[in-house]
């Protein structure tokens, strides 16, 4: 079993090393990042990008995997797998799962929704309709759809949810029409885990295609859907309250 207090940005583990048994090295989280090999900037890239984003190591970042890792850490070409093998363990560790929703869970998702969108969404939807907005009678709507939803967990708790259909669109026969992260849990790799459960789904339904639409200006949502391979498809309008948004949609092959 792995410690995970032991892991730094990059996932290594400094206990054992020569360097900082000697002393010749404090240690990455000892140190904050300030240590010996990146004396000349003064701490460690990766150390503090992952301090920026609010994670211990890359694997769980919401951005993994990012453009900048492979050239911040030149020393392993393998850097992905072995971020993907730790994200993979440490959800495992912290007994995170998914299954199929049931109806004590749709209070949770409900408020996890509401409050998403009210942050997420602040300054993309009109602020009057989130202010509307609340979890009561989110609760009547989710209720009448539970069994097409599942739910990330560890077990006492709801840490997110994926809402997924067959689709009706003439490029895809499948369709993760919501996925949504408790706020207070992002970048812990619930998205991942929730939209790698929802390929596995699909596949094994003999499904080939996934589409997924979601804000044109939610940059965030935008970045991780393109970095877990979709590419972009369509763009069309959707109405909230009283306003057309435009929306964009990623394709998925299975």
């Amino acid at each position: 079993m792995i410690d995970f207090t032991t892991i730094t940005a990059c996932g290594e583990c400094c206990v054992g090393c020569a360097k900082k048994i000697e002393g010749l090295c404090p240690g990455c989280l000892e140190a904050d990042g300030k240590v010996p090999e990146w004396a000349q900037s003064g701490v460690c890239k990766v150390h503090a990008c992952a301090k920026e984003h609010g994670v211990q190591f890359c694997g769980i970042c919401g951005e993994f995997p990012c453009e900048k890792l492979p050239t911040m850490t030149s020393w392993n070409s393998g850097i992905v797998e072995h971020q993907t093998q730790l994200r993979d363990e440490y959800l495992k560790q912290n007994n995170i799962y998914v299954r199929r929703a049931v109806k004590d869970d749709v209070a949770s998702i409900a408020e996890i929704l509401v409050e998403d969108w009210k942050i997420a969404y602040d300054g993309i939807i009109d602020r009057d309709f989130l202010d509307s907005m609340n979890a009561e009678d989110r609760y009547q709507i989710e209720v009448k759809r539970y069994d097409k939803q599942f739910v990330a967990t560890d077990g006492t708790r709801v840490l997110g949810y994926s809402w997924l259909e067959p689709a009706d669109d003439e490029a895809a026969d499948c369709e993760v029409i919501a996925l949504y992260v408790r706020y207070s849990e992002r970048k812990n790799g619930i998205g991942r885990t929730l939209l790698s459960h929802a390929f596995n789904h699909f596949r094994k339904l003999g499904k080939h295609k996934i589409i997924i639409w979601c804000l044109k200006d939610n940059v965030e949502s935008r970045k991780f859907y393109e970095r877990m391979g979709g590419k972009e498809y369509r763009i069309d309008t959707h109405k909230w309250g009283d306003k057309d948004y435009v929306i964009v949609s990623y394709l998925y092959d299975l």
